[in-house]
């Protein structure tokens, strides 16, 4: 969020509309009849009780925030499909990688069966190969499933926020409904906004805890591109280097 600015209290406002000049019931001892009653001395906490729990911001800075936040909830939904059409994707690479191994493996077994030593050397090292690229195309898919992940963790903070920001415009509107409220309405007014208040911060409470979610599954990324990099290096034959190298010079 962004950083939150410092405003005058509703619960000040509430208490100044309030309280009236304290009177004692009875005049302190000695005092001349008729005398005025020495006003209660404020407690130094006074203040402290009536500062806001939730530093009040302007509407217009909620809404801009709420915008945001709905505009990337759009944006969330695009990233869950193309996560889950990607997924598919590498499930037929791998569907088709496999029927290549099995046609491979047929072949071996057959030079074998047929004393082609040589032949069942051949086809044993590009089965190999063939092995190596389908821990990469399965390590492909599990980076895809972990953006599905992540895309969806990113989705449910967006929610989150949704929900607190709107929670606190309402916030906003009852500390303000305090400033005109009558002596008849003035304690139901306070009341609902203290339990805005609270409702509030319970909502940014989550929204925080699906931001944990969101950065846990960000490392989880991090963690299965590691993985697919060091599947890829294990792909590096001196062929493949010189194919890549011939490919950024045409760029």
């Amino acid at each position: 969020m962004k950083k939150l600015t410092k405003t005058k209290s509703f619960l000040a406002v509430a208490c100044a509309l309030a309280m009236a000049p304290v009177v004692s019931a009875q005049q302190p001892a000695g005092a001349p009849a008729g005398a005025a009653p020495a006003p209660a001395e404020k407690k130094f906490y006074e203040d402290l009780i009536k500062t806001p729990i939730v530093p009040q911001r302007s509407a217009a800075e909620i809404q801009n925030d709420l915008k945001t936040a709905q505009d990337n909830m759009k944006e969330a939904d695009k990233a869950i499909s193309g996560a889950q059409a990607r997924i598919k994707e590498a499930d037929g690479w791998i569907a088709t990688n496999k029927k290549d191994m099995d046609a491979q493996k047929a072949k071996r077994d057959a030079a074998n069966k047929e004393k082609r030593e040589a032949d069942k050397i051949t086809l044993e090292g590009q089965l190999k190969q063939m092995d190596l690229v389908d821990q990469y195309l399965k390590k492909t898919k599990d980076i895809r499933s972990t953006e599905l992940d992540f895309a969806k963790s990113q989705k449910e903070l967006v929610g989150a926020q949704i929900k607190a920001y709107q929670s606190e415009a309402e916030l906003n509107k009852k500390a303000e409904a305090i400033k005109s409220a009558g002596p008849d309405s003035l304690s139901k007014t306070v009341t609902d906004a203290a339990q805005a208040s609270e409702a509030t911060l319970k909502l940014m409470k989550t929204m925080a805890e699906k931001n944990e979610d969101m950065l846990g599954q960000m490392k989880k990324l991090a963690d299965r591109r590691i993985d697919l990099v060091q599947a890829r290096n294990k792909l590096l034959t001196q062929d493949r280097i010189n194919d890549y190298a011939a490919g950024l010079k045409k760029k």
